[in-house]
Parts: C-alpha cells; structure tokens; sequence
C-alpha cells in the first residue's frame, strides 16, 4: 500500500497547477527578501563607513564627564546630581580608562556595542532560519545608524544586548524545559512578548528587531526540486 506524497486540500490531492502556483509565490517572496537583506547591507556597509567621523555629541559628553569625576573620586548622586543609574557611569568609566575620551574612541565602542547587539539578535532570530538571522541584526543595525550621531550611545541602546540576552536565556530555558528542538514556540514567552506593557527599550530591541520573525518567507520544503517534475 502506497502513501501519496502530493500535497492535500481536505483529502484531496490539489491539481498541478495550483500546487505549482502556491511554490512560485513562495519563490518570489523569499527572493524578495533576500533582497531586502541585500539592501540592508549596502545601507549599512554605507552609513556604517559614514559615521566613523561623528562626534561625541549629545548625552554622551555628560555621562562621560561624570564617570572622570567618579574616577577622580566623586561619589554620584551626592558630588554628583544625575537620575542615571550607576551602569552607565560604569560603561562610560571602562571606555575612559581602555580606550580613551576622544570621537575615534567612542565610534569605536559604539560599533562594538553594535556588533554585539546584532549578533545577540541574530542568536534569538536562529529558529527561523538564515534569512531572519541576517535580516534581524542588519535591521537593528541600519535602524541604530540611521539614528544619526546623537543616537550613539543612548541608554536604551546600551540595555539592548541585556535585555536580549535575556530573552534568548529565556526563550532556550523553555525550550529546553519543554523537550522541543525548536524554540520558534517558546519565543511567545520572551520579555516583551508575554507583557503588554514594555519599555521603549524593550520595544526597540524585541518588537522592532525580532517579533516579526514569524512572518519571514522560509524556504518551500521542495526545492530545489521542480513543480514540472512531479507526477
């Protein structure tokens, strides 16, 4: 007794052209994709090359002068008046003492926070494939640069790869609870999903970058087999 591998509608196996119809438009919406990735590479590549001479404008001359005073010896929120939390002043306290208070030296921290945060957001989008991986940290990446030199270094940015992390910590601790190989299912409990009250952090970092990874095209199980080759 042989099984039929032909797809089915209700029982019924679907006429060859509709079939070959629905894999053409899978086709061309994951073509389309790719390149929508590619775009995001050349835009990237582009702005990325362009901000290496921004300044250190905005919040970021502030944070950076009151982490010299606490390396100086001043003790913040009493020398100190400021509504930040002390993180911040730890983060702009490393960059002072390893690479410097110059422009050069904080492109180049703000690039590796980048980085980091892209390749965070590329771990958490991996169920779903090559194609969200590498669409998901070039979305996050193009929206930050696109963001101009006052967004370098803003605070929600900086708690972007924590508050990653720990949804992808979460994400592979229920999908490890639940036996599953695949953490696509588990994703709905990730910070920022399960709450309908979210940060703007959060909301930049989970919503803008990663919760529409579902609805990425995936590659149709046939290919590269040919609808004309089915019988």
């Amino acid at each position: 007794m042989s099984v039929s591998s032909k797809p089915t509608l209700g029982g019924s196996a679907l006429p060859p052209g509709q079939d070959c119809a629905g894999e053409a438009r899978a086709r061309i919406g994951f073509l389309a994709a790719w390149l929508v990735v590619a775009g995001l590479v050349v835009v990237v590549g582009y702005v990325g090359w362009l901000s290496l001479g921004w300044p250190l404008i905005h919040d970021a001359p502030i944070m950076h002068y009151i982490a010299w005073r606490i390396g100086d010896g001043a003790v913040p929120y009493r020398d100190l008046f400021d509504m930040n939390f002390p993180g911040v002043y730890l983060l702009h306290l490393a960059v002072l003492r390893t690479l410097g208070a110059g422009d050069v030296a904080w492109r180049v921290f703000d690039l590796a926070w980048l980085t980091l945060t892209s390749l965070t957001i590329a771990a958490l989008a991996a169920p779903w494939g090559r194609l969200a991986v590498i669409g998901g940290a070039l979305f996050f990446a193009a929206y930050h640069l696109g963001g101009g030199a006052w967004q370098v270094g803003q605070r929600d940015f900086l708690l972007c790869p924590f508050l990653l992390l720990a949804a992808l910590g979460v994400v592979r601790w229920v999908s490890a609870a639940t036996g599953s190989r695949s953490s696509s299912a588990a994703w709905r409990w990730a910070p920022g999903r399960r709450s309908s009250r979210t940060s703007s952090s959060s909301r930049s970092c989970s919503c803008g970058s990663c919760s529409w990874l579902p609805a990425i095209p995936r590659t149709p199980a046939g290919w590269p087999r040919s609808c004309s080759r089915r019988r």
